[in-house]
This record gives structure tokens, C-alpha cells and sequence, in this order.
């Protein structure tokens, strides 16, 4: 059993967490007290408020981390009655690219000792996705020797990849230990259909601190809006949120190539509407708008849709006969 100072300890920084979190659920855009400024004529705009507390819940994690970090991962484990899962035994030295945007003093060794690699599939009976059909998606907790700010670091990454078998990258910053990398990857072809739509920490890290940061505080303002706690929100699911707040904030552009613009343009063909693309946006004339969406919809070969703007068709055209100054012109 833990200590009555660790369960102490642990038990003062989960209330505090979960206080937090609370307040953000109080202060949200739509919850019942920004109506109520709003009913009192006053300005619900709580914005400041949440980056406070995504500011201090982002501190309590880092004191957390320091407070708990020197108790080993396995003793702990055996403490807390923990058993452990089948694991794939490794025993095997991988490099570090040295690249972890984590180890600020240069501390991280150039190479660290894997143990054991343990994947879980979620799918499979009672899993907790065992409802949902299997896309691929695996958790992976690599056991090692190395500090927890390895975290981030592409060679240890790759190791593993190469190691298991198909791409992994780290989950969560909170979610890793000294001793043990949270991970996670996409099996088989499956990968391919979703990895655009998941973006990892280190996929956000990638766009700059500044950026993964807005990322990451428009993330828990999202989770806290859903009225849950974000410790308690899958990783995979995380990853397709941040990838769509990332998109939302104009950070990634989708990957829609040439060849699925001919793809689309030729759909509509085939359902009797002209669409045309300019700058990566799909138009098309109003009238034709409910009838194109549900046409590409109903496609499988489709799996994100364009972005679409609607057209009034005979006047553009007459913008382009005349000029853009003509037209208003006419309408005075």
C-alpha cells in the first residue's frame, strides 16, 4: 500500500486538478453563468479567465511531476497492487536523436535500455472502445531506463516504430514517467485513413511552443465545455480534436490533393453538378449546395469533405462580363 504521505500528496493534487477543472466548467462560453451575464446586459467574454486556469493547471502538472517523479515506477505499481499485462520482453539499447524539446539542460543520455513494450488494443472484449469497430488504433507503453523527458525525442520514436512493427509517437506529456513512455500508433492500412485526422503532442510541438500552447489551452477549454475532465478523455480521441483545433486555428492545411479535387469534381459530374476549385475551396452554385454535400457524402472513397462556398451563378457571371463596379452600379 502507498504511504499515508504519498496517498496524502497524490490525494492534494487530484483535488486540486479537479477544482480546476470545475471552475473551467463555471466559467465556460455557454454555461449558465455567462447567460446570466448576458441576461444582465453585462460581457460574458471569459476568454482571460480559462488561460488562467489552463496556465495553472498546466503549473499544478509540472509540481505534480516534481513531487512524485522520485518514486520509482515499478515500486509504485507494487504499491498500488498494480498487475502487470503481457508484454513483448526486449532488452535492447536504442538511440536518441537528441532533438526532445523537453531536455532543457542537455541531460538526456544518447542511448536508453528498453526492457519491455506492452500493447494494448483497446477493441478487443472488454476493452473500453470493444463497442466500436477497430480502426487500428493501439496503446503502447515502452519500458525503460531513461529519464521521462525523453518525451518528444524522434530516434526513440522510430526505435519503437521499427520495434513493433508499425508507426508509434507519444501520447500526452502528463501521461509519461521515468522509466516508462506512453505511446500509441494506427495498425495495418487503417493508419493511412486516419492519420490526418489525429495530431500528437509532438505533432503540435512541431508547430512551434507558442502554437502548441494555443493549441493546447483551446483543448482543455473543448474538454471542459464537454463537461468532462481530460484525464478521463482517450488519447486517440484527443489527437482528433487537436488536430481539428489546429485546423480551426489555420495551423495545418488539409491534405487534399489534385487527384481528390479531380475526384470530387468528377462526383458531381456524375450527379449532374458543375463545380469548379480555386485555392484549395470547392465551389459550387447555391441551388446545387445540399445536392453536391450529399453526393460526396455517400461516396467512400471521400472521407473529409471540401471546403465549399456557395455560388449565385448568373451573377457571378455577370461580374465576370462586366466588372465587380458595373454590378453595383446596377444595384443603386
Amino acid at each position: 500500500m502507498p504511504s499515508s504521505q504519498e496517498m496524502k500528496v497524490q490525494n492534494t493534487f487530484d483535488k486540486a486538478m479537479d477544482q480546476i477543472n470545475n471552475l473551467q466548467k463555471v466559467f465556460r462560453d455557454e454555461g449558465m453563468l455567462a447567460k446570466a451575464v448576458v441576461d444582465l446586459g453585462g460581457n460574458q467574454d471569459f476568454g482571460a479567465i480559462q488561460e488562467a486556469f489552463d496556465n495553472l493547471y498546466g503549473a499544478l502538472e509540472d509540481a505534480h511531476y516534481d513531487a512524485m517523479a522520485h518514486i520509482e515506477v515499478e515500486s509504485v505499481k507494487q504499491k498500488l497492487g498494480m498487475t502487470e499485462d503481457k508484454s513483448i520482453k526486449v532488452n535492447k539499447e536504442v538511440d536518441l536523436a537528441g532533438d526532445s524539446i523537453w531536455d532543457r539542460e542537455g541531460e538526456n543520455p544518447a542511448k536508453v535500455m528498453v526492457m519491455s513494450i506492452t500493447i494494448e488494443n483497446p477493441y478487443e472484449p472488454g476493452g473500453y472502445m470493444d463497442d466500436d469497430e477497430d480502426d487500428g488504433y493501439r496503446k503502447v507503453d515502452v519500458e525503460h531506463d531513461g529519464p521521462w523527458s525523453i518525451y518528444t525525442d524522434s530516434g526513440f520514436a522510430k526505435a519503437i516504430s521499427e520495434i513493433v512493427g508499425f508507426g508509434v509517437d507519444f501520447t500526452e506529456q502528463g501521461m509519461q514517467e521515468d522509466g516508462m513512455a506512453s505511446m500509441e500508433g494506427t495498425m495495418g492500412d487503417a493508419m493511412e485513413s486516419v492519420k490526418e485526422g489525429r495530431m500528437g503532442y509532438k505533432d503540435a510541438d512541431k508547430l512551434g511552443r507558442e502554437n502548441a500552447s494555443r493549441i493546447d489551452n483551446a483543448l482543455r477549454r473543448k474538454v471542459a465545455d464537454m463537461g468532462k475532465d481530460i484525464r478521463d478523455v482517450m488519447p486517440g480521441d484527443l489527437d482528433e480534436m487537436r488536430y481539428e483545433i489546429a485546423k480551426e486555428l489555420g495551423l495545418v492545411e488539409s491534405k487534399l490533393t489534385e487527384g481528390y479535387e479531380s475526384k470530387v469534381i468528377s462526383i458531381c459530374k456524375d450527379a449532374g453538378i458543375d463545380c469548379s476549385f480555386k485555392d484549395g475551396k470547392m465551389y459550387v452554385a447555391k441551388e446545387d449546395m445540399a445536392k453536391a454535400k450529399k453526393a460526396l457524402e455517400d461516396n467512400e472513397d471521400i472521407l473529409e469533405l471540401p471546403d465549399m462556398v456557395a455560388e449565385n451563378a448568373e451573377l457571378d457571371r455577370l461580374k465576370y462580363l462586366i466588372g465587380v463596379d458595373t454590378i453595383r452600379e446596377m444595384k443603386q
